[in-house]
C-alpha cells in the first residue's frame, strides 16, 4: 500500500475558505425614485450627477452591468467625478475585474490622498491577482486613515500568510481581537497561521473560540478537525468534518479530510464514499482520486485501486507518480 499522504494545513483558498471577502462597503444610497434620474437624464443628456445617481441605485440593487455604465457615462462628461471613480471600481470588484479595479481606484488615491476606502479596496483587488505585497502596501495605507478598521488588519494578515510571514499575520489577527474580542474570523485566521507553522494545539484552541462565536461556519470546523488529524486524533476530526458537512454539503475539503480521517481510524469501508464525493465535486483534484485508491488497496481492490493511482498522477500528483514509478507501471 502507498504509504499514507500528509496534507498541508489548510490555506484560506476561495474554494475552501472563503475568507477574503471584499471590505465592508459604504452604507447603500436612499431608495431614490429612478424615475426622477430617467428624467433628469432625459432633460440633461450631460448630466453627469444624474447618471452617477443612477448608478448608484442600480449598484445597491446588484445591477452592476447598468450601474458600471452609468459611472463611465458620468467620467466620459465629468473626468473629474472621483466618487464616480470609486464606485465603478467596487463595481468592478463586484464583477471579478481587478485590474480595472486597480485602475479605478488608482485615480481616487491620485485626486484624494487620504481615502482610506479606496486603498483597501485596492488592496483587496491586489490579493485577488496575488499582488500581496502591493495588497500589504495599500492596507497599511488605509489602517493609517482608520486604525480601528478590523477587515484591514484581517485582509493584510491574509497577505502576509499568502508570503510565509505567519508572525506577522498573527500580529494582525490580535488587533482585530482587541478592536472586536468577538469577532469570529480573527479567531479563525489566527488558527490557522497556527496551523501553518505546526502549532496545532494552539490551532485547535482557536478554532474552538471561532466555532463558539460562529457555530454555523462550516469552515471553522473542518479546520480544528484538520488539526486534530495532525495531532493524532482522528475520531474527533471525523465529528468535526461531519458538522463541517452538515452546514455545507459541497464542502469538497471536508469530504476529502473525512476520508483521510477515516483511513487512519482503519475504516476504509466508510472512507471510500467520502473519497467518490470529493470526486463528485472537484474531478480535477487528484486528491480525491489517491484517497480513494488508498482505500481501495486496503479493501483488497487492487485493479481498482491503480486506476485511481494512474488518474492522480495523471493530474499532476507526485505521490501518485512516485508509486507508480516505484511499482514500474506506466501511467
Amino acid at each position: 500500500m502507498a504509504q499514507t499522504r500528509k496534507d498541508p494545513p489548510p490555506v484560506e483558498k476561495k474554494e475552501e475558505a472563503k475568507v477574503l471577502e471584499p471590505p465592508q462597503e459604504p452604507p447603500a444610497p436612499p431608495v431614490d425614485d429612478l424615475s426622477r434620474w430617467n428624467r433628469a437624464i432625459a432633460q440633461n443628456p450631460q448630466d453627469s450627477e444624474a447618471y452617477y445617481r443612477r448608478g448608484l441605485i442600480f449598484a445597491s440593487r446588484g445591477e452592476y452591468p447598468q450601474a458600471m455604465a452609468d459611472f463611465s457615462k458620468a467620467l466620459e462628461i465629468n473626468p473629474q467625478h472621483v466618487q464616480a471613480y470609486f464606485q465603478r471600481g467596487l463595481g468592478s470588484i463586484k464583477m471579478e475585474r481587478y485590474t480595472q479595479a486597480i485602475h479605478d481606484l488608482q485615480r481616487v488615491v491620485e485626486r484624494d490622498p487620504k481615502n482610506g476606502p479606496a486603498y483597501h479596496y485596492r488592496g483587496f483587488a491586489h490579493m485577488q491577482l496575488f499582488n500581496y505585497e502591493q495588497a500589504i502596501r495599500d492596507f497599511s495605507r488605509a489602517i493609517e486613515f482608520d486604525p480601528k478598521e478590523p477587515d484591514a488588519y484581517l485582509n493584510r494578515g491574509q497577505a502576509y500568510g499568502h508570503l510565509g510571514l505567519y508572525s506577522m499575520g498573527i500580529k494582525d489577527f490580535e488587533k482585530i481581537m482587541e478592536i472586536d474580542p468577538q469577532n469570529a474570523q480573527a479567531y479563525l485566521s489566527r488558527g490557522t497561521a497556527y496551523g501553518r507553522t505546526g502549532n496545532f494545539h494552539q490551532a485547535i484552541t482557536d478554532f474552538t473560540r471561532a466555532i463558539e462565536l460562529n457555530p454555523q461556519n462550516p469552515r471553522a470546523y473542518h479546520h480544528r478537525g484538520f488539526a486534530y488529524l495532525e495531532v493524532g486524533n482522528p475520531q474527533q476530526a471525523v465529528i468535526d468534518f461531519e458538522k463541517s458537512i452538515a452546514l455545507d454539503s459541497k464542502f469538497f475539503s471536508a469530504y476529502l479530510h473525512r476520508g483521510n480521517a477515516y483511513i487512519k481510524c482503519g475504516k476504509p469501508a466508510q472512507a471510500l464514499p467520502d473519497y467518490e464525493r470529493a470526486i463528485q465535486l472537484d474531478a480535477g483534484d487528484p486528491r480525491g482520486y489517491l484517497g480513494r485508491a488508498e482505500a481501495r488497496q486496503a479493501l483488497g481492490k487492487e485493479d481498482e485501486a491503480m486506476e485511481d493511482y494512474r488518474m492522480a498522477a495523471q493530474l499532476g500528483n507526485k505521490q501518485a507518480q512516485d508509486y507508480l514509478t516505484q511499482k514500474e507501471i506506466q501511467w
